[in-house]
């Protein structure tokens, strides 16, 4: 089988399409936060709780690893161009509301042309660097090295710091999970922010 985008994308579509036909206005909400914060355990949780389309990096990087496709930068350049195409897919759909289970940090001002006519609402998520660590050692079900993503967890640090000076603005819910997070009193607050 010959693997592209093309059959990475039609294979991933149908893990995101429960909730294509429930009506929410055009609305994103998007993550600045490095491996460990709990972006993708809020997002799953928005995702059937709020009724959104969920995209995630994840899922689509699982869906290419299913293929087969091995090689790093077939890789990217695969999950880039099905990211470009289910942006492109999902802003035809009835329902508006997208929660991208990903970092916005690095491709901020590239992921807001994507989405015209859309609200952003930005939830900056902030932890300890050595409860991060603890948290990328010990999640399960993530496809990606232990090791290497706190190898590479500084970086991941300086893009959001470097995010926050240069978009800091555009945050509408700063969470800090170092203490947990109370869900029920941010899921309120973003069903407010999606109403105005």
């Amino acid at each position: 089988m010959n693997v592209n985008a093309d059959t990475v994308t039609a294979a991933f579509m149908p893990q995101i399409m429960q909730y294509k036909d429930v009506p929410h206005p055009k609305c994103v909400i998007c993550f600045a936060g490095v491996p460990g914060s709990g972006k993708s355990w809020l997002a799953e949780r928005l995702e059937h709780d709020l009724r959104a389309v969920r995209i995630s990096n994840d899922d689509i990087r699982r869906t290419i690893d299913a293929a087969g496709v091995t090689d790093r930068n077939t890789r990217e350049r695969i999950k880039e161009s099905v990211i470009r195409r289910v942006n492109k897919e999902v802003v035809t759909w009835q329902n508006g509301l997208l929660v991208l289970d990903a970092d916005v940090s690095r491709r901020f001002a590239k992921m807001l042309p994507r989405f015209p006519g859309y609200k952003i609402i930005v939830i900056s998520i902030d932890a300890p660097k050595d409860l991060l660590i603890k948290r990328i050692r010990t999640r399960e079900g993530h496809r990606a090295d232990p090791e290497r993503t706190i190898e590479l967890l500084d970086r991941w640090l300086a893009d959001k710091a470097e995010f926050m000076q240069h978009f800091g603005e555009k945050v509408t819910i700063h969470l800090n999970t170092e203490q947990g997070i109370d869900y029920e009193s941010l899921k309120n607050q973003l069903i407010s922010e999606v109403k105005s």
